[in-house]
């Protein structure tokens, strides 16, 4: 009991820690512990919207289309993160691939 406690604990420090990050614009090690958070969280979606947006802001493009189609795979029946691989897509730019996507949600 006392280590799931710990764990809970560390936990609840990184989520303040990543907040942080985020908000004073430090997105690399925002999204390191954003990441994590998500992973060891069964990919719980309150973490996904700020790992999401660390690595918009980083524009690593390859890995936020990673995490947007674990995101899709794991909730194939919600809309917004086909939305969000859709808006990743223009951002990247690849008008193409952005255009296929919304085009499956129409």
């Amino acid at each position: 009991m006392v280590l799931y406690s710990s764990s809970f604990a560390q936990a609840g420090r990184d989520e303040v820690l990543a907040k942080s990050y985020f908000q004073q614009g430090e997105f690399d090690k925002a999204a390191e512990l954003y990441q994590t958070l998500w992973e060891e969280n069964n990919f719980a979606v309150q973490f996904y919207q700020p790992l999401y947006r660390s690595l918009q802001e980083l524009k690593k493009w390859d890995e936020l289309e990673k995490v947007v189609k674990k995101q899709i795979k794991k909730n194939e029946f919600t809309v917004q993160y086909v939305e969000d691989l859709g808006y990743a897509y223009q951002q990247i730019p690849d008008p193409v691939k952005a255009k296929e996507v919304f085009d499956k949600i129409i």
